[in-house]
């Protein structure tokens, strides 16, 4: 996933009236990361965007490996209980040969969880 691409996801958030807009790679806006209960391990999301009544997160995920799919499904979990804790909703933003892979996994595990496919 290219920036430019990154760039238009941006700006359709900005254009469905996100407030503040958060990313992880920005120096200006820090992103709270997430845990689970005794775990070392902790998950930020890419994209956290602030509505007055809400929040959504979102992951964009480059890579999907079988070796990765355990981690990246607990962190989906993860990201999809704190979005719905913060009545948001939480999106996974996958390319398109990942697609039918994410499509199944959200499907048999029953993810809360919106499917963006970038081009």
């Amino acid at each position: 996933m290219t920036a430019e691409r990154v760039n238009d996801l941006v700006k359709k958030i900005k254009d469905k009236g996100g407030a503040k807009i958060k990313l992880k790679s920005s120096k200006s806006h820090s992103i709270k990361s997430f845990s689970y209960r005794d775990s070392r391990r902790s998950y930020t999301p890419d994209i956290v965007v602030e509505y007055t009544n809400k929040q959504d997160y979102y992951a964009l995920e480059k890579k999907i490996t079988a070796k990765l799919l355990p981690d990246l499904i607990a962190k989906w979990i993860l990201f999809a209980l704190e979005a719905r804790a913060k009545s948001g909703k939480f999106f996974l933003v996958v390319t398109e040969t990942h697609a039918e892979l994410c499509r199944k996994l959200i499907a048999n595990k029953q993810l809360s969880v919106e499917l963006i496919v970038m081009k």
